[in-house]
Parts: structure tokens; C-alpha cells; sequence
């Protein structure tokens, strides 16, 4: 697609129909190559013509959507599929698309991918051939030590724009193989792929790092060829990581990126789990306050970075864009942070989550880092909701383990030695699950949503 310069846009067509349209809306796609299931129901549901049609190109009124590719063998009504695309085409069309080969240029725009939409619904990033491979290829020199021709590497969500950089075109670029298991693998299945296809190298979700460790036969991850694992997304709590290295003989590594910057950080000092880690090559990172002046190291602030790797732009949304990425190229990343002595970046939460408890500002993630180290509490994820006497309090959303019992009490005893009492969360609410995006990451606006309804506010 990009040698006949298109521009790629990826999306999960069944996460729902709310997302689907709004991404069919906000990047004009004319094209869209769709699965058999959810995917085709939730096309179906967004685009209900398209069972009535008989012509392949002439789908969606509304939308600048024009022909749809079913990867199915059987003739859908208003599609075609995907065998009888590949012959379509003559010689005219391979000698045209060789002409647009040799005008593609660095800065072209290659891909549109979204953001994990934690905070609503997901804007759209567009991303050069620039941002989108060199990005990619400083990362992997940067790990060409783990990253040899003889290693299998396996990346979990291909939606995540993490596993495809760092699995589909690393691979390309340095030539390892890619492996892509089931989605829906369980830690059983999981592990016995790992182990039957030898795979050296993982990138796997915080909660999976969780469940290998959890893992009945441990052994047999052990004995296994697994020897590095990566992790992206959420950030994992250093005393986790600590664990997989040490009962698993891991080699762990936390990575940051942002759709809107691509891969920004990289840690693999157990020293500093818990914490992002340092910039990549061509990577310019500052902290700001609220006036927009650098901080002192050691201080938080906003983190801002600039590199060559910045997005081109947010989709058909010239505020957005105007508001994240300045005139000078810094892009502000919402993200609260310090910069250490050594370079090293530490992270305690989204600007936008910090909770404004009377006249202090409490960090989400510090009361988390606490919730999760008791045994029998499996995620936390730490809210503000309204508050009479001092605006916002602190509420703690928990998932337990698996047939675990705990009271709130026993709970709020285990905080109160580790955090101030005006830290100690007012709330405690007890979840199977959160509410989360194709990434993986909490849905925070849904989970606000949930607990105030749980809370009667």
C-alpha cells in the first residue's frame, strides 16, 4: 500500500459500533478489508446497506467508503472478496503503481492509527513513512544484541502500535521471525506455544507478566527458550517485575511509547522498575511546570518531547493538534514526571487524573503502587469523585485475585502503613473486571462513570 501511496489506517472493527463509525467518519476511509464474526457484524450494523447491495463499489452513502474486501471465501452481498481482489489488476496498474513508487517520499503520509481512547473516544494519528520506520529501526539497533536473525519473536495485540513496529517491521528490518499467536490464548496456551515453537522473545501485556507468574507449572515456562520479555502499555509495579525476573529467569524490559511519538523509553535495570525508563536515540525530553518553564531535575512536572518521530497531525482536528504538539515541535504529553540525575525518567500519572484533594494534589498511581503489592489484590486503578467538604476524593477501584476474599477494612489497614492518612482512600470498590480498550488500557471515563453510579453520586 504505501509504494502505491495509500495511506493504511488500523482499526479493531469489532470493538464496537460507536468506535467503528467514528473512525469510518474521522479518517474519510474508502476502503476497508474486513474478517468474518464480529468484525463483519459490527460493518453490518454501522452500514446496514451493504446486505442489500449487489455492486461492490458503491457501499456507505454517508461515508467516503466505496468497496469492501472480505477476507472469507464466500460472496458476501455489497462486498468482494479477498481472492477475486487479487485478480483484479493488469499490467497498466503494476506499471502505474512502479510510476507512484519513485514520487513516494520520506514525509508522505503513511499510516493512521488511533489512540488507546482511554479518556473517550480515540483521536486519530497520522503518521509519516519517516516517523513511522526510522523510529522503529533506531529501537531495534538499539536491541540488536536480543534481536538476531536465529530469534522467534511473538507480539500479543496487533492493534497496539508497539507490537506491530516492534514485531512486523523490526522483523522486516533485521530479519528475525514473527510469530502471532491466538488473541484469545489462555496462560495455558500461551506457554505451550512458547515452549513448542521456541520462542526467545515476548511481548506481552502487564497482566500476562502477572498470569506467568501465577502459572501452575512454572516450570515448564522455565525450561522453555523464553529468555526476554517486554512490556508495554500500562505501567507495571517494580515489585511485579522484580518477581518475573528473579522466579522466572526473565530479562525484562519496560517500554513507553505514544502513538502520537512512537517508542520514547526504554528500562531494563531492575533497579529502576517501577519507573519508564530512559529516552531512545534522537529523542529530546523536557519537564515543564504550568507556566511552561523547565523544571530542576528531581522536580515533576510535564513531560514534553521532541524527536523526528512526531506525528504529523491529528486527523481532521486542527485544535487538538495545536493544542499537543507547540511551534517549536515539543509535544505535551499530559503526562506527569520527573527527570533524574542519571536521565532516568520517573512517572506518577496523567496530568488530567491527578485527584485535587482539597489544596493537594494526590498521584493516582502512588495509592495503586501500594493496593497491588497486597497479595490478594490483582489490579488497582485509583479515581477521584466528588466530594462535598474538599472537592475530590480518593477512590479505589480493585480487582482481586481469583476466589480471594478481602474486607475494605483489611485493605484500608494495608494502605495506612505505607501512605499518608490523607492519601488513604475514602472509597474502596470491588470490580471482576475494567472496562478497557483493544490495548489493554483502562477505560478511565467508563470506570469514573461505573463508580459514581456505584457510589449513588
Amino acid at each position: 500500500m504505501a509504494y502505491a501511496k495509500l495511506v493504511c489506517v488500523r482499526v479493531v472493527v469489532g470493538l464496537n459500533e460507536v468506535y467503528f463509525e467514528h473512525l469510518v467518519k474521522k479518517t474519510k476511509m474508502a476502503a476497508l478489508i474486513v474478517g468474518p464474526g464480529d468484525q463483519e457484524r459490527v460493518l453490518l450494523n454501522v452500514a446496514p446497506e451493504l446486505s442489500n447491495k449487489t455492486k461492490e463499489r458503491d457501499t456507505g452513502k454517508e461515508t467516503n467508503l466505496r468497496t469492501v474486501i472480505h477476507l472469507g471465501t464466500e460472496r458476501k452481498p455489497g462486498m468482494i472478496c479477498y481472492e477475486e481482489m487479487m485478480k483484479i489488476g493488469d499490467d497498466e496498474d503494476f506499471r502505474r503503481v512502479g510510476e507512484l513508487r519513485e514520487t513516494v517520499d520520506p514525509d508522505d503520509e503513511m499510516m493512521m492509527i488511533t489512540t488507546s481512547g482511554s479518556t473517550g473516544l480515540p483521536k486519530v494519528v497520522v503518521r509519516s513513512h519517516r516517523c513511522s520506520l526510522e523510529n522503529v529501526h533506531v529501537y531495534s539497533r538499539h536491541l540488536a544484541q536480543i534481536l538476531g536473525t536465529d530469534i522467534c519473536y511473538m507480539a500479543m495485540s496487533m492493534f497496539s502500535h508497539g507490537s506491530v513496529g516492534m514485531s512486523l517491521v523490526a522483523g522486516v528490518s533485521h530479519g528475525f521471525t514473527v510469530l502471532v499467536p491466538d488473541s484469545k490464548s489462555d496462560t495455558e496456551s500461551l506457554v505451550n506455544f512458547i515452549k513448542e515453537e521456541c520462542v526467545t522473545v515476548a511481548a506481552v501485556s502487564y497482566t500476562f507478566v502477572l498470569d506467568f507468574l501465577r502459572y501452575a507449572d512454572a516450570d515448564k515456562l522455565k525450561q522453555s527458550c523464553l529468555k526476554y520479555v517486554f512490556t508495554t502499555g500500562n505501567f507495571a509495579p517494580a515489585e511485579t517485575l522484580g518477581r518475573a525476573r528473579k522466579e522466572l529467569s526473565l530479562n525484562i524490559y519496560t517500554i513507553l511509547g505514544a502513538s502520537e511519538l512512537g517508542f520514547v523509553t526504554h528500562n531494563n535495570n531492575p533497579e529502576k522498575f517501577g519507573k519508564i525508563g530512559y529516552p531512545i536515540d534522537h529523542f529530546e525530553v523536557k519537564i515543564i511546570n504550568d507556566s511552561g518553564n523547565i523544571v530542576p531535575r528531581g522536580t515533576f512536572g510535564e513531560l514534553c518531547a521532541r524527536s523526528p518521530y512526531t506525528m504529523l497531525r491529528y486527523e481532521n482536528d486542527k485544535e487538538q493538534t495545536k493544542s499537543a504538539v507547540d511551534e517549536c515541535g515539543w509535544f505535551h504529553t499530559g503526562d506527569i514526571c520527573k527527570l533524574e540525575e542519571d536521565g532516568c525518567l520517573d512517572i506518577v500519572g496523567r496530568k488530567r487524573d491527578i485527584i485535587i484533594k482539597g489544596a493537594r494534589n494526590i498521584h493516582p498511581v502512588e495509592v495503586d503502587q501500594v493496593l497491588v503489592r497486597h497479595p490478594k489484590v490483582k489490579l488497582s486503578r485509583t479515581i477521584g469523585v466528588p466530594d462535598n467538604r474538599f472537592i475530590e476524593e480518593v477512590c479505589a477501584c480493585v480487582c482481586l485475585e481469583k476466589g480471594e476474599e478481602v474486607t475494605v477494612d483489611e485493605l484500608l489497614q494495608f494502605v495506612r502503613r505505607f501512605l499518608p492518612e490523607f492519601h488513604v482512600p475514602k472509597y474502596v470498590l470491588f470490580f471482576d473486571f475494567f472496562p478497557s480498550g483493544p490495548t489493554g488500557k483502562v477505560l478511565i471515563k467508563e470506570l469514573e462513570a461505573k463508580a459514581r453510579e456505584m457510589l449513588g453520586m
